[in-house]
């Protein structure tokens, strides 16, 4: 049963970036990105209500969430949708699977306290190459 999930999930996520750029087809790139984030915020909130999720209520706690947010998804995938339309989407994957390193180079920035040690820049030269996907089958 894991390994048929597992195949799913692959096939699922794989196929992100074909359906981006099928979508392009019929519209422009941030309407694209918005429709499919707004489609998946409506779930994820239908999902919190049946689970009781509170949500928080003063406008501080709402921005130091919505901060990492905007730049950990919304500023990359609103460069993928643009991109997507003078390249490629199997180009697009190979590029998007770098993002780990960008992510680690930026908290270097970032976080003062937490600067990435040689573990994290392994783990992303794993997930960047694939390698931890493929052996997550054999390890359950």
């Amino acid at each position: 049963m894991i390994k048929l999930v597992y195949i799913f999930l692959c096939i699922i996520w794989g196929s992100t970036w074909l359906a981006i750029k099928i979508g392009l087809d019929d519209a422009p790139p941030l309407w694209s990105a918005g429709i499919r984030f707004l489609i998946a915020g409506i779930i994820l909130i239908i999902i919190n209500w049946f689970r009781k999720v509170s949500y928080p209520k003063s406008i501080k706690e709402i921005i130091r969430i919505s901060l990492p947010g905007l730049i950990i998804y919304a500023f990359p995938y609103m460069m993928v949708y643009h991109g997507e339309q003078y390249i490629s989407s199997a180009l697009t994957a190979v590029l998007f699977a770098s993002f780990p390193f960008f992510i680690a180079g930026y908290s270097l920035f970032i976080l003062k306290s937490e600067k990435p040690n040689i573990y994290v820049w392994f783990g992303s030269y794993i997930k960047r190459n694939n390698f931890g996907n493929q052996k997550i089958i054999w390890f359950v």
